[in-house]
């Protein structure tokens, strides 16, 4: 939607987005008008899938429309980075696959007990900054499912220049929390 405002091929729902979000986004970037968004990250923003389907998983923003035959085929783009619909997933109908998504705020035991299930959810609302339990950027090591979470810093140049050096990353191993490393 940010890039439909920009683009001046927005309806209501995209000018609302950028009044309500798209606007900050863009401030904390260091844009204060939407005709100086540098061109190279428009093409990027248009080059970029939707989905990426790997062997084990399938990335989405939002999520897949499970009520589809073929959800990974089927599923339209308003649906796969907007939909907060939660229908069960069926891996069966992913081709053996875990989704993967972000977009809905979880509390991070809800994201540590989705890891080893169906449908894997990252999202912990990092710019809420409503910590310990929200107000994460999450990362997740698929290899060892190991959960890594990286509170929220932002605020003017100077914070984010000191930030930026200082960075720790607190890494919880899943098993701490009665979960199996294993990928199935």
């Amino acid at each position: 939607m940010l890039l439909r405002t920009i683009l001046n091929d927005h309806d209501e729902a995209s000018l609302t987005y950028y009044q309500t979000w798209g606007e900050h986004t863009l401030l904390t970037s260091g844009i204060s008008d939407l005709t100086l968004f540098p061109l190279k990250y428009l093409s990027l923003l248009e080059s970029m899938q939707y989905t990426y389907v790997e062997p084990d998983y399938i990335f989405v923003h939002a999520g897949l429309d499970m009520s589809k035959n073929a959800p990974i085929l089927e599923s339209d783009s308003l649906h796969m980075l907007w939909s907060r619909r939660t229908l069960k997933v069926d891996t069966r109908r992913l081709g053996g696959r875990q989704l993967v998504t972000g977009h809905m705020i979880r509390m991070i035991d809800d994201i540590r007990k989705s890891i080893n299930s169906a449908h894997i959810r990252l999202d912990n609302g990092a710019f809420t900054q409503q910590l310990p339990e929200m107000g994460n950027l999450v990362a997740l090591n698929l290899d060892t499912k190991e959960l890594i979470l990286q509170p929220w810093c932002d605020g003017d140049e100077e914070e984010i220049g000191v930030a930026s050096t200082q960075f720790k990353f607190r890494s919880i191993p899943t098993t701490q929390y009665g979960l199996s490393p294993s990928l199935h």
